[in-house]
């Protein structure tokens, strides 16, 4: 064999082994992808209260709840959402809950920020005198849905 040839053979080899070095060794199936989300709604745990935004509590003597659902178009397509909020006799929120219904993996990270900052932003503020609430959980989709939703809201009191 030839200088060059061998050199070319020896190259080709440690490129080989490289190469195969590189690869998975595990003979496991890959991992699963993650089931779709379905058309429940999800669950988010308000941090204040441990409560679940689908899990919502009674209203309290004196407190009256207002809801609406609404829909909003993302990149992705449409998603609904639902907002209760309680308010006590004054007009004052007490409590915030968001009705997580998205579909979309992005929608449903957003919603589920957006329903955990919520109670946080609105609690102590009188309904009749809010107008909008700026980016809420860093999800402006999902703060423009209750911002459309708000007026409604109020129209319950």
């Amino acid at each position: 064999m030839s200088r060059p040839t061998a050199f070319l053979f020896l190259f080709t080899v440690v490129c080989a082994v490289s190469l195969a070095a590189c690869q998975p060794t595990s003979t496991e199936a890959p991992a699963s992808t993650p089931p779709a989300a379905s058309s429940q709604p999800s669950e988010s745990t308000n941090p204040e209260t441990g409560s679940s935004s689908t899990d919502q509590r009674s209203p309290e003597a004196g407190e009256e709840t207002v809801s609406v659902e609404t829909s909003y178009v993302t990149p992705a397509g449409e998603e609904k959402v639902g907002f209760t909020l309680y308010v006590d006799a004054n007009g004052v929120i007490t409590d915030a809950y968001t009705n997580q219904q998205a579909k979309a993996p992005t929608s449903v990270m957003r919603q589920k920020s957006f329903a955990a900052e919520l109670p946080t932003v609105l609690k102590g503020k009188k309904l009749s005198e809010l107008e909008s609430v700026d980016r809420v959980g860093g999800s402006s989709l999902t703060t423009g849905a209750f911002n459309k939703a708000l007026t409604e809201l109020k129209a319950q009191l």
